[in-house]
């Protein structure tokens, strides 16, 4: 048991070194915004979300809807993020979807990111990818500079809505009136640890049991 143990640990080791952690945020299904106004197509329904830092310290982005991606017309997907202070300019009906930055993508496997929503700088993305049901990207950590939290601590909320950009054009948050950080808490690892060490005992246990 020790030595599955040990594996097991070096194995978390690693994946926390290659990853530097990850989280993903489920969302149900066909919750549209009471204020939206368009067509409920499934590419405008977010069923999950994910974000973590990788081994070049990038994020990596990438959210699949409930449907395929650019089946509803004028459709880009926007992934707000707070980078330290940031404001809540959903008020009144998503008070704390907070953010100072956006990254956004777009069906046609474009996008850019817009640093400091308040005195913008805009650049160019060329890592978008679109695949069915979900859209991805890399973003260099460097794009989003720090204004308090560090790049581990930084909030993530997705909302596709379709252009042009009025409130009731946004179809759906995810988190619902929240954000997420891109690396798990340290809570979170020593379950993920617990896991796979439950899944190598399992797995000990019955070669043991076929062996007899």
């Amino acid at each position: 048991m020790k030595t599955v143990l040990a594996g097991v640990l070096a194995l978390a080791a690693t994946v926390a070194a290659t990853s530097g952690g990850a989280t993903t945020i489920t969302d149900p299904a066909g919750d549209f915004l009471s204020t939206y106004t368009g067509p409920q197509g499934g590419d405008l329904d977010v069923l999950s979300f994910t974000v973590f830092i990788d081994k070049s310290n990038d994020f990596v982005i990438s959210a699949t809807m409930n449907g395929a991606i650019g089946t509803t017309a004028n459709t880009e997907y926007v992934f707000g993020v707070n980078t330290g202070g940031a404001g809540a300019p959903f008020t009144p009906f998503e008070t704390h979807v907070l953010f100072n930055s956006v990254i956004v993508l777009n069906p046609d496997a474009t996008g850019i990111v817009v640093d400091n929503i308040a005195s913008p700088t805009i650049t160019p993305l060329g890592s978008v990818k679109v695949s069915g049901d979900t859209i991805s990207a890399i973003v260099p950590i460097s794009l989003l500079p720090s204004t308090g939290l560090t790049p581990g601590q930084y909030g993530f909320n997705l909302w596709p809505r379709l252009t042009p950009m009025p409130f009731e054009n946004i179809a759906d948050f995810a988190p619902n009136d929240g954000t997420f950080a891109a690396v798990p808490e340290p809570a979170n690892w020593a379950l993920m640890i617990l896991g796979f060490a439950g899944l190598g005992s399992a797995m000990r246990s019955r070669r043991r049991t076929a062996l007899a």
